[in-house]
């Protein structure tokens, strides 16, 4: 390896450089949409939800609403609603097939178009497909909000890149055999960010109030640090990353590739893994990591 070396800690198109690293363990960091909403029910009785019948649903997420992230890339694994808090036993809700897609955008709530289509970044991604399960644990009345449903998206989700720093977050989501219950979800009727289409081909809908959402991303890893190894020789990079998460590496001779995945390894409980690259061929390497 020559002195010309450089490593960068990325995935797409956000590079994190070997600037301002930090050593703490990096952590999974849950957000609420709208946030005003954390920790209040809100006021909107119950959403019906579709019942038995496929329905498009699409609502948009403001970017500030992402303040923790700090306006920088993380990856989006998991997102989840609240059902509102009239529920008073155990409630599950199951999509035999449930495919939601997921964009940036620049536009906010009040110039949504009624055409879903056309809010459709650029930069969409099928982030699942397949069986989706929600369980609400409730048990008799409560003064406050209840607990978000507990997900399980048994097909896999493929993580999203969400860059708060580039737009709102758009929420795409088709139920194309129905759902088995009423999600009786939480609502604030004074925001209408979301749009109802009673059919899963529905090509436009109608404006209805916000439901509140949860949504759970995980940091990119960052490089903390390089070193050349002698014997064996090889570039030795240190990672932060969240304990029990999965992580490809990726090599690739420029920062626009090609990427090839050279190693996966499980953030142990610290969080920092390592990996001595004994095999590049190039005289400079970039390195990037992924969510398997």
């Amino acid at each position: 390896m020559a002195g010309s070396f450089a490593a960068v800690a990325s995935i797409g198109t956000a590079l994190l450089l070997l600037a301002g690293i930090r050593s703490a363990p990096a952590a999974e960091i849950k957000t609420v949409s709208p946030s005003a909403y954390e920790d209040m029910e809100g006021e909107g009785g119950v959403v019906g939800g579709g019942g038995s019948s496929p329905f498009r649903y699409q609502a948009v997420f403001p970017a500030e609403d992402f303040a923790a992230l700090g306006n920088k890339p993380h990856w989006l694994v998991d997102i989840t609603f609240r059902p509102d808090k009239s529920l008073t036993s155990p409630h599950t809700v199951h999509d035999p097939d449930n495919e939601v897609r997921l964009t940036t955008m620049p536009v906010g709530p009040p110039n949504l178009s009624l055409r879903f289509d056309d809010n459709l970044g650029s930069n969409f991604m099928h982030w699942y497909r397949g069986p989706a399960t929600f369980v609400a644990d409730a048990a008799g009345p409560v003064p406050g909000p209840r607990e978000f449903y507990n997900t399980d998206y048994s097909a896999g989700v493929t993580p999203y890149l969400y860059d708060p720093s580039r737009g709102n977050l758009l929420m795409d989501v088709i139920v194309w055999q129905g759902r088995s219950a009423s999600d009786r979800g939480d609502q604030v009727p004074g925001m209408l960010t979301a749009l109802y289409g009673s059919s899963s081909f529905a090509t436009h809908g109608n404006p209805i109030p916000a439901g509140v959402f949860q949504f759970t991303f995980v940091p990119v890893p960052e490089l903390t640090a390089v070193s050349i190894d002698l014997i064996p020789a090889g570039v030795r990079l240190r990672f932060n990353g969240v304990s029990g998460r999965s992580y490809n590496l990726e090599r690739a001779p420029a920062v626009t590739g090609p990427w090839s995945t050279i190693n996966t390894q499980t953030a142990p409980a610290s969080g920092f893994f390592e990996y001595l690259d004994t095999n590049s061929p190039m005289a400079a390497a970039f390195y990037r990591t992924s969510q398997p």
